[in-house]
């Protein structure tokens, strides 16, 4: 059994004890209630080479992408366990066929700035250049941290605004650790190498639950990114200082190209992502 079908044996039937007060804000949800099944993460078909696993934080399902989620589970199976095949939103294809990076359900990936970063990676590390970045799927695993989508009305951020919300230490650690137990699963399923993770609570857990030769890189959210990086995104600037270094360079090159690719509120910033993207070249060259 390939890690894939381990992992939706071990989600499907995953049983989770939600307060009401919690489950009342989750968004990922039957009409009649019912959570929705965890999701497991997409894996590409040569993740085994470099295993290189990065986590977002968690999906932002509203009441029209909810109904459309319900709708193409009971197209498919007449089962909502389906969904937890979500983040490919029912791709059968892959890995038998090519899948855009726009048709897996991570917002940060989807619009092409994750998989820009997860590029950056592998050539930094590994020498790997990646130009497609259709091409770069097969060779990374992603998922969200949190498997369950929260929404009253907006996005309810799990570590910065759902304690806030709830008010009760108890539930809201009970939801996480929850979270946690389902994160431990896919690290022993996939025994990552690198894993490329948005800071936050999430990077003090899974310093916890990692072996010895795992290695965690944190990373600022690439919606900074979108919310002007504090002025330090400007080139010659702050992390853009390093922008001349760099010119005329690969890696300029290789960038340049990622920044035809983005998409969402991440298009038109290219100066803000082009400098996002090389300081953590920068951080994470090595000799080739």
């Amino acid at each position: 059994m390939n890690s894939i079908e381990i992992l939706k044996n071990e989600f499907q039937t995953a049983s989770f004890n939600f307060d009401q007060r919690i489950k009342k804000i989750i968004s990922s949800k039957m009409n009649d209630g019912t959570v929705f099944p965890p999701y497991i993460p997409f894996i590409g078909k040569n993740y085994d080479k470099y295993k290189v696993l990065s986590y977002a934080t968690a999906q932002n399902i509203n009441p029209v992408y909810q109904l459309f989620l319900q709708k193409k589970s009971l197209e498919k199976q007449a089962n909502y366990l389906k969904l937890s095949e979500r983040l490919l939103e029912f791709n059968e294809t892959y890995p038998e066929k090519p899948i855009s990076y726009r048709n897996i359900a991570i917002n940060p990936y989807r619009c092409g700035i994750l998989p820009a970063l997860l590029g950056v990676f592998l050539y930094a590390k590994f020498g790997k250049k990646i130009i497609n970045l259709d091409e770069l799927n097969d060779y990374i695993a992603v998922t969200n941290y949190y498997k369950f989508s929260l929404n009253n009305g907006k996005d309810i951020h799990p570590e910065k605004k759902l304690p806030q919300i709830i008010g009760n230490k108890t539930l809201v650690e009970n939801f996480w650790d929850i979270n946690d137990k389902l994160v431990e699963k896919e690290l022993e399923v996939l025994s990552p190498e690198y894993i490329i993770v948005f800071n936050g609570r999430k990077v003090t857990k899974l310093r916890e639950m990692i072996n010895s030769q795992c290695k965690i890189i944190k990373i600022n959210d690439p919606s900074w990114i979108l919310q002007g990086g504090g002025g330090k995104l400007k080139k010659g600037k702050g992390w853009g200082v390093i922008v001349e270094e760099y010119k005329n360079s690969e890696i300029s090159e290789l960038i340049t190209e990622y920044l035809k690719g983005l998409d969402g509120n991440y298009k038109g910033r290219d100066e803000n992502s082009f400098v996002y993207l090389l300081h953590y070249y920068h951080e994470w060259k090595i000799v080739l």
